[in-house]
């Protein structure tokens, strides 16, 4: 059986990275990051039949549930996350984990 990880952040070097190897070793990726151009690229050296990209803003909950959706959709159902995009909420408050805390 393959597995399915989304990779967010997976528009820049470091999180393109662990997509390719993904890729390499028979897995399918999902792949979410706010550079849609730079996505599409990167589904077209992985693949289209290995990778799909949704383009959205991690800091954004309603964009973060709508690319899992369409990537589970797509690839009937997720195995793993590769959170490599996001912002440190180490600012007293956020300690209990509230989405909401992390928007600009």
């Amino acid at each position: 059986m393959r597995q399915n990880p989304v990779h967010h952040g997976a528009s820049g070097d470091i999180g393109a990275a662990p997509a390719r190897l993904a890729v390499s070793r028979g897995r399918r990726v999902g792949l979410f990051a706010r550079r849609a151009d730079r996505l599409r690229t990167l589904v077209d050296q992985l693949g289209t039949g290995n990778a799909i990209s949704v383009p959205g803003d991690v800091t954004q909950f309603s964009d973060q549930q709508a690319a899992l959706e369409r990537m589970a959709e797509a690839f009937g159902g997720l195995d793993a996350a590769f959170a490599n995009a996001g912002r440190g909420l180490d600012a007293p408050g956020t300690e209990g984990g509230d989405v909401d805390d992390g928007r600009p």
